[in-house]
Formats: C-alpha cells, structure tokens, sequence
C-alpha cells in the first residue's frame, strides 16, 4: 500500500516530428506546451505556496491564481490539479531552478497538437470545405 502512495504512473506522449514538404518547406512543427502540477498531498500551506510562485512568475493572471487557489483547497488530496495556464518558455525556466522550493509542484513539458504552417492550413481548410460542401448536397 504504502509504495502505491510514493510510485505514480505518468503517460509520456511521443515525440512528434516535423513535416516538411517535397520542397523542404516546413508545413507542421510542434511547439512544447509548459504546464505545473500541483500534487496537493505534498503541499504544506497552499495560500503560502500560491503567493510565493506568484513571485517568482508575476505575470501569472492574479484572479486565476485566486480562483485556482480555491479549487485545489476543495480538490482531492490524492489527486494531481493542473494550472490552467501555460507557461512561456521564458517562465518554465525561472520555475525550473526555483522548484526546489515547492514540494509538490512539477512543472511538465507536453507536446501540442502540431502547428500547421501557412500552406498547410490553406490546403487543410480547402479540403475541409470541400468535404463539408459534399456532405451538405448530399
């Protein structure tokens, strides 16, 4: 039991690739999407906690802070809570060497979802208006 509360189980997503064209023009990049998470079992004073990352990340929304801050207090213990921000690169690194001042925050990196370049989101609304244009005259 008591090695089911230290070991979690966490998904890592694949790594995506770049698509370039025949040409080698890049037509989707993925670009990495920074999140904290915030394992509440671990946190000692959430109200403490919450200020000082306001700290060290000013530019964190402050009524976000608030409205999250009184989400995790009524969230489950045992169960890990996302920010609903995303981090700046710029932000993910100032977190980065200061979490060791926050027990139970780890900061994630994820891939999104690619992102299409100009080309190919022209081709992709194409065929997707050409696909709703058959489905409607159906």
């Amino acid at each position: 039991m008591a090695e089911g509360n230290r070991i979690s189980v966490e998904p890592i997503p694949a790594v995506r690739g770049r698509i370039y064209d025949r040409n080698h023009i890049l037509l989707a990049d993925n670009q990495p999407v920074f999140v904290l998470k915030f394992s509440k079992d671990k946190i000692e004073d959430i109200t403490e906690t919450i200020n000082r990352l306001h700290e060290i990340l000013p530019d964190l929304p402050e009524q976000k802070l608030n409205k999250f801050e009184e989400r995790l207090k009524v969230s489950s213990k045992y169960r890990p809570i996302y920010l609903p921000y995303t981090l700046s690169e710029n932000e993910a690194a100032r977190f980065a060497g200061n979490s060791y001042q926050f027990p139970g925050i780890t900061l994630v990196a994820n891939s999104n979802a690619p992102i299409l370049s100009a080309p190919l989101r022209c081709m992709h609304w194409a065929m997707s208006a050409k696909s709703i244009k058959r489905n409607t005259t159906a």
